[in-house]
């Protein structure tokens, strides 16, 4: 049988987006991801791996996909797993998050260890690094205590579409959100994927150094945290995000003591339109160049940075990092070393929108911060309108070429040309 590993390298050359890998079930059975989630029962419960690192290019390293040896590599204990299940497959398919979002879902906790598997129908499990992908699937597989599952791992980004979200005041552990950043103080919402630090030092012009921290999560439903707080309402005020990961990461392994975000709303209402006028930032570490930085930020520094009409939450898949530095003290010199935060699949609202209940939602109407017409797509209408001009100039001038319709005869007088001809 043709390892799994070299299925998987093959269909990375047709893949078009991040597939997800799915195990001990035929492939006939899976039509969507969807599909085999909502069928799921606690006597065949689906496992779900979400690594945000995942892809398939990522994979086939890990796993040595073009080793002659063929043993897995560093994932030789998951190729174990899924080359002993009924079958295996590649989809390329989207998870609805409000499947997730349902009752009869368990996230495990690999530091906890502690969770009931045998009455759950899906079980979420977050990867952090690849050494737990290679290690995770036989501990919940083990917990679970029986082989009659569904596993399907993915990168992690589930399908919102423009559903609202699902927000209730004091999320349940069970909640999709209780691995993710997220604040709702009953007025106005905030939720963020992943929330991610940049440094950029500039100082070694030969070899600079670019390098990220994802910043910890804030548990919404613990509710000793006051790390992520806010007093918005009614488009006005404040988020406060308040970390202290007291972490070292990069190739010097410097530290990042705390880092404490507020971003400050403003309503205009001659425009109809709203938006952070001001954030103040304040960090420590030994990776900060001064040891220290608090700063405020406002005016032209943050416009346009997150904003939406009334009645309109604002999104953003993939927020453009907001870069902080100190003044250079020489003129006119750009600063050696800049610092950043960036969120992954931002989405705030700065009012209250409630749906049955007291369940706070978010609406559908949807600010996005991808312009109708990208970047990438007039890059390519202007090339497109280029070659065509090049092209009808060129069909122009042979279309203006002509020939001579007249020849000497040999035999006859020479040919004259008069002046005007």
């Amino acid at each position: 049988m043709i390892s799994i590993f070299y299925v998987f390298s093959i269909f990375l050359v047709f893949a078009y987006a991040n597939p997800s890998i799915v195990w001990n079930v035929a492939e006939k059975e899976i039509s969507s991801l969807d599909k085999l989630i909502s069928k799921a029962t606690d006597k065949e419960p689906v496992i779900l791996f979400f690594f945000d690192e995942f892809n398939l290019a990522q994979f086939s390293k890990h796993a040595s996909v073009y080793s002659n040896k063929a043993e897995g590599g560093s994932l030789k204990h998951l190729k174990n797993v899924i080359d002993s299940s009924k079958g295996y497959a590649v989809k390329e398919d989207d998870i609805d998050k409000d499947i997730l979002t349902k009752d009869f879902v368990t996230i495990f906790y690999p530091t906890k260890n502690n969770a009931d598997l045998s009455k759950s129908r899906v079980i979420i499990v977050y990867v952090n690094t690849w050494t737990e992908l290679d290690t995770l699937p036989v501990a919940v597989i083990q917990r679970l205590g029986h082989n009659n599952y569904i596993a399907i791992l993915t990168d992690g980004v589930v399908q919102t579409g423009r559903h609202k979200r699902q927000a209730p005041p004091k999320p349940k552990e069970k909640n999709l959100y209780a691995n993710m950043t997220f604040i709702n103080n009953t007025h106005c919402l905030l939720f963020s994927r992943r929330v991610i630090f940049h440094v950029r030092n500039m100082s070694e012009l030969n070899k600079p150094e670019i390098y990220t921290y994802t910043l910890p999560q804030f548990i919404p439903y613990n509710s000793t945290e006051k790390l992520a707080t806010s007093d918005c309402s009614n488009y006005s005020k404040s988020f406060t995000l308040d970390w202290s990961p007291k972490a070292s990461f990069g190739p010097h392994n410097l530290t990042l003591q705390s880092l404490k975000l507020v971003l400050n709303l403003k309503l205009n209402k001659a425009l109809g339109w709203w938006g952070v006028d001001k954030m103040d930032i304040s960090a420590k570490g030994s990776v900060i160049e001064k040891g220290q930085f608090d700063r405020s930020f406002n005016g032209s520094e943050v416009e346009g940075y997150i904003e939406g009409p009334m009645l309109f939450s604002y999104a953003c898949g993939q927020q453009k990092p907001f870069y902080f530095f100190f003044p250079s003290e020489v003129k006119d010199e750009s600063p050696k070393i800049k610092y950043g935060i960036s969120f992954d699949q931002l989405q705030i609202q700065p009012f209250q929108l409630k749906g049955r209940g007291k369940t706070m939602l978010f609406t559908d109407d949807v600010y996005d911060c991808v312009p109708f017409i990208s970047i990438a797509v007039w890059m390519f209408l202007v090339c497109a309108a280029i070659l065509l001009i090049i092209v009808f100039c060129g069909i122009s001038m042979i279309s203006s070429l002509k020939t001579m319709d007249r020849f000497d005869d040999p035999k006859g007088k020479n040919l004259v040309v008069n002046v005007k001809e």
